[in-house]
């Protein structure tokens, strides 16, 4: 809704100039509620007071945003949203307006409006929210196995192998093994593990670091691939069969994926080397859950997380070696 339809309540550069002036105010707000947008020149704090009945604060706490109950002169509680912040002090008015829409404009109490006004924002937020360059790297990684697993058996087989909940510790699940796969764009084979049971086996089910090297490359490089080809390519091969491509589709949602964010996964790699598989044995540099426990005794359990990253260069087998071939097609 634009400022000239807001003809209730104070346009932002209207209200910009206002506080130019330097001065303090404080100025009632016309709707179902008492409510007040006010600027205190000492604090340099803009903020916007809307009576409620209960004295309960919002669920939601932003850090740049300041909420405080009061009370007025008449003994009502007043719930204030402020921010001393004048870099953020345009937005933070946005966020205050579209509050106040809620209370004076509808019928939500300001704790209400708050809550609601912060959902929406996380939402648009959350809409906007992009995987990183780091995670594309490493999503096109596990899209090259689950290629491979398909071409080698099928993709009913390759889709069930991977990501077989939201929160799996690693990313395939093979017949009599596990494969945790990890991708870098350095000259060496540096991976970072995300927690502390990430390389923690099974019972009696192997586990191997499958490594990948990536190298950035122009668009016109032979063999060159972004996540926005790969994942196009996968769905592309299922198209005449609905139910594995949207089996597909529900698996790259899980790990973070959305088709509307395709133009933002356009940065194009080759492979720099070929894959190695690591064998997750003595060999292989890893930290687990034991290795607390023997170190820190009993106060292991007050480690809450844990993140590393290792150098995997030599280890295990190069692709298309016999020792890999036994494991992966």
């Amino acid at each position: 809704m634009s400022n000239s339809a807001r003809d209730w309540i104070i346009s932002w550069p209207n209200l910009e100039d206002l506080i130019s002036e330097g001065n303090s105010f404080r100025m009632l707000i016309a709707g179902s509620q008492n409510a007040w947008i006010s600027f205190d020149a000492i604090r340099t704090e803009l903020a916007v007071e809307i009576e409620q009945q209960s004295a309960v604060l919002p669920a939601v706490l932003p850090q740049a945003i300041s909420m405080r109950l009061t009370k007025d002169a008449k003994g009502f509680n007043l719930l204030v949203l402020a921010t001393a912040s004048v870099e953020l002090r345009r937005y933070f008015y946005d966020f205050a307006v579209e509050v106040l829409e809620l209370t004076q404009r509808g019928s939500h109490t300001a704790q209400a409006a708050v809550d609601e006004a912060w959902k929406r924002w996380g939402e648009l937020i959350e809409q906007q929210s992009v995987l990183s360059r780091e995670r594309q790297v490493g999503l096109i990684g596990e899209l090259h196995l689950l290629r491979l697993l398909a071409a080698a058996y099928d993709w009913s087989f390759a889709i069930d192998a991977w990501h077989r909940t939201a929160r799996a510790e690693h990313d395939f699940c093979l017949e009599m093994c596990d494969i945790e796969v990890k991708t870098t764009t350095s000259d060496r084979r540096v991976h970072t593990i995300g927690s502390i049971d990430q390389l923690l086996a099974s019972p009696n089910r192997p586990l191997y670091i499958l490594s990948n090297q990536f190298a950035i490359a122009p668009k016109l490089a032979a063999k060159s691939f972004s996540l926005a080809s790969t994942v196009r390519d996968l769905l592309k091969q299922l198209e005449r069969d609905v139910s594995l491509q949207s089996a597909l589709k529900q698996r790259l949602t899980q790990v973070g994926w959305r088709e509307n964010h395709m133009d933002y996964y356009q940065t194009t790699f080759v492979v720099r080397d070929f894959a190695r598989l690591v064998p997750v044995d003595h060999a292989c540099p890893r930290i687990v859950p034991q290795m607390l426990i023997d170190s820190l005794g009993s106060v292991s359990n007050r480690i809450e997380s844990v993140m590393y990253s290792i150098d995997v260069s030599d280890l295990g087998w190069q692709e298309g070696s016999p020792e890999y071939m036994q494991v992966l097609p």
